[in-house]
């Protein structure tokens, strides 16, 4: 793989892993555990307007994957009784900037979205229609900082959800802070945690797994951080 960019565990212990190089065909490959290849799921050759990011599966096992490019979208593919996928669905128009995670949850799209012209990062929920229905936790997304390659720091929302507590969990890299949000945005709690973290995903017995950036304390690594809900 060239640019690997998104990964998502599976149930049975399979792994995903999107591959998004700027210039050659985006796919989505399967590996066991190990890392030993299984196949590949996903192949899209005739698309330059698009560059694989990251990735997601919800409960109907259909793969999620936010693109970057002069077409900025989520495409959701699904597999047919043979198990071979296709697209479904693609999300994209004014309402979607620099989409960078989406999730679905009771058949509604979950995508952490940023619009640097307007310097914001923000969760939006959209139908399976396309149809954009509430917007909330808002920030920043760039505070005009640098990186020693003179490219802009940005700090996007990073996104997972918790299906124990029917919540979500959202990342915010400026306020280095984890942030506990109910279904229709309000918040729970919060808490201070690392810096950097380029993406999270949450294990079963109530821990974070963070991947973390050059721009990190933590820098290049992957964290495993304690995280109780109910006294966050």
């Amino acid at each position: 793989m060239e640019c690997p960019d998104g990964i998502v565990f599976l149930p049975d212990n399979n792994i995903m892993v999107s591959n998004g190089p700027l210039e050659d065909v985006q796919s989505i490959h399967m590996f066991d555990i190990t890392g030993k290849f299984i196949r590949t799921l996903v192949e899209v050759n005739d698309d330059e307007d698009i560059s694989f990011s990251r990735i997601s599966v919800d409960e109907d096992q259909r793969i999620l994957v936010t693109c970057n490019g002069s077409r900025p979208c989520v495409q959701v593919y699904g597999a047919d009784d043979d198990g071979e996928y296709s697209l479904d669905i693609e999300l994209s128009g004014k309402d979607l900037a620099t989409p960078e995670k989406a999730i679905v949850i009771d058949r509604k799209f979950f995508i952490s979205d940023s619009d640097g012209a307007q310097n914001r990062t923000a969760i939006k929920v959209f139908s399976e229609e396309g149809a954009l229905l509430q917007t909330f936790d808002e920030d920043k997304y760039c505070l005009g900082q640098q990186d020693n390659m003179g490219i802009d720091i940005s700090y996007p929302i990073k996104l997972t959800y918790d299906k124990s507590n029917n919540t979500l969990v959202a990342y915010h890299g400026i306020q280095r802070e984890l942030r506990v949000l109910r279904l229709d945005g309000t918040q729970v709690s919060s808490i201070k945690t690392v810096s950097g973290a380029r993406d999270i995903a949450l294990t079963k017995d109530k821990r974070i797994v963070a991947t973390c950036g050059a721009d990190s304390i933590l820098s290049r690594s992957v964290q495993l951080l304690k995280f109780d809900v109910q006294s966050a």
